[in-house]
């Protein structure tokens, strides 16, 4: 994308404090009126740079997703680029305690549904990634705001994914199941924002086919194109080996459990996460650093991902059986559009790690 317009967000999302009030009252994210803008080409390295501070959001840089000012930007920016691919972006704003101290969180989930074009499968098709970011010297309150905390891989990258899939959702020409796609907030205080969109599902009555959440598709020192699928069960197993036969990507099952796939297997559904090799070692370096910059991302990685994903949910989709059905990737239109010009980060050394 190129420039991005200011949106007016009558909001305060919040970081929870320590002292179990938010540091200001919890107001509704207000989403403009009107229809979607004309439909456009994703940029998804664009969608990572916007989110990462390396371009302009509403007027400024983001200097991290974290504190509230720069957590409500992120919001509007991604309702817009959501705006920008024909859809209705909503707003799911939440005000809930969670804990055994009660904390109280305020944030807000930004999501938008794709339509089923003919019925019979059932159940929708639920695609999520979080769009906040950790804050240097999260953990301790004297400096939480000393200094950047881009957040390209962790998680402006899984977004990214999530937004392309949501575009070639748009391209199928039939569609048996609905989609929806979300943005999550406040994953590194907790899964809040996936906890509190569980119990909207919960509480609309939804029926759900499954959950997949994309967290960190940036890194890939080794070359080997190796996704890591977190906790399938067997049907998402089955989902994402025949998406890998499909697309030639490789698959690696693990059994992590840290970041918002967690929040909906809880609360009752079929849930799988999406990464590059973080439990295989071969993660960036970057995690958790304010280097974690949009520089230093593998965008021919994350287009190779974003096609395992796409043909994995496409297929969710179509109503196919996930142990040998046909998904979107025999038909061209319904493939998301390789990435072209893609910067390709050099290897550097690997980090292994626990999210928080």
């Amino acid at each position: 994308m190129s420039g991005v317009h200011a949106i007016a967000l009558g909001v305060a999302v919040l970081v929870a404090s320590g002292c179990g009030r938010p540091a200001e009252p919890c107001e509704p994210l207000v989403l403009p009126a009107g229809q979607p803008g004309l439909p456009g080409p994703l940029d998804q390295e664009a969608v990572v740079a916007h989110l990462s501070g390396e371009r302009p959001v509403g007027g400024g840089h983001l200097e991290n997703r974290y504190d509230p000012r720069s957590r409500r930007a992120a919001a509007g920016y991604v309702a817009e680029v959501i705006g920008s691919l024909g859809l209705q972006a909503r707003a799911h704003n939440y005000d809930v305690r969670y804990g055994d101290d009660d904390q109280q969180y305020c944030g807000v989930n930004v999501y938008a549904s794709v339509p089923a074009t003919e019925g019979g499968a059932g159940g929708h098709v639920v695609v999520g990634a979080h769009y906040d970011s950790r804050a240097r010297g999260a953990g301790d309150r004297r400096n939480e705001r000393a200094g950047p905390m881009p957040g390209a891989n962790d998680n402006a990258t899984g977004v990214a994914l999530v937004l392309a899939v949501a575009e070639a959702a748009l391209r199928m020409p039939t569609r048996s199941r609905p989609l929806v796609v979300v943005a999550l907030d406040q994953e590194e205080v907790g899964l809040v924002g996936a906890r509190a969109f569980a119990d909207k599902l919960r509480a609309d009555g939804t029926p759900v086919h499954s959950v997949h959440t994309v967290d960190q598709v940036g890194w890939d020192g080794d070359g080997d194109r190796v996704v890591e699928v977190e906790r399938p069960s067997p049907m998402l197993e089955a989902l994402y080996r025949s998406a890998s036969d499909a697309t030639g990507v490789p698959v690696r099952v693990t059994d992590v459990g840290s970041t918002d796939h967690v929040a909906f297997r809880a609360a009752g559904y079929e849930a799988v996460g999406v990464t590059e090799e973080f439990d295989g070692g071969d993660t960036t370096p970057h995690y958790h650093q304010p280097t974690d910059t949009a520089d230093t991302v593998d965008y021919e990685f994350l287009a190779s991902a974003t096609r395992l994903v796409w043909d994995a949910v496409g297929r969710a989709l179509a109503g196919a059986d996930p142990t040998g059905a046909q998904g979107p990737g025999t038909a061209g239109d319904r493939r998301p559009t390789p990435l072209a010009g893609g910067r390709r980060a050099s290897a550097g050394p690997r980090a292994r790690g626990a999210r928080p």
